[in-house]
């Protein structure tokens, strides 16, 4: 369907369309496993959008790629794909600020990513900075956003293990099951799998 809708775009002249069409492609062909072929399509999606100076589109196609080098562990590239990414939301949300979701995204993206390269505490920073934005998002609206303040929180645990801090990594998974215990309660199909995890 998507490359049907891309062949269309195609006879149309409609850019927009096309950038769009190569993301979800992208994304088909990275849950596929056919790396390379992903690689591709997120590099189109990439150009079209520079081509038409689309920002958000820009920061999407990045942060896609980011999250393929990542899966290949093309560390280097990764980073270099989620800063770009990075760069553009937080100029975005100095205009709007819808987009510090994306922006504490890629931030939690890019501290998986310093965490697996065991860098520590560049990982420890981007996870800080995405923790914050999430907490000031979940004070105005908890029922969006607190699970992502779970989520976090369980990376800062993970990240404090590892570095062998813990009390510190305690403390961040105990706040997590509160807020998952929490959310449990609203909704216990969704969310009483990751209480039983963290218990």
């Amino acid at each position: 369907m998507y490359k049907k809708a891309l062949a269309i775009n195609e006879a149309l002249g409609r850019k927009e369309g096309m950038a769009n069409n190569y993301d979800n492609l992208g994304d088909v062909y990275r849950i596929r496993g056919d790396l390379a072929q992903a690689e591709v399509m997120f590099k189109k999606a990439l150009a079209i959008n520079e081509a038409l100076g689309r920002r958000e589109g820009m920061a999407n196609a990045y942060g896609n790629l980011g999250v393929l080098y990542s899966d290949e562990n093309r560390m280097t590239e990764a980073r270099h794909a989620y800063e770009e990414a990075l760069k553009i939301y937080e100029a975005l949300a100095q205009q709007n600020t819808t987009y510090m979701r994306a922006v504490a995204l890629t931030l939690n993206n890019l501290g998986n990513l310093h965490r697996n390269g065991n860098r520590l505490g560049e990982a420890r920073q981007a996870y800080e900075e995405a923790l914050k934005i999430y907490r000031e998002l979940a004070r105005q609206n908890p029922d969006i956003y607190l699970p992502d303040v779970a989520l976090t929180l369980n990376n800062v645990g993970n990240l404090h293990r590892e570095d062998n801090r813990m009390t510190e990594a305690r403390r961040a998974y105990k706040e997590s099951l509160k807020i998952y215990r929490g959310l449990a309660r609203i909704a216990p199909r969704v969310y009483e799998p990751y209480v039983q995890t963290h218990g």
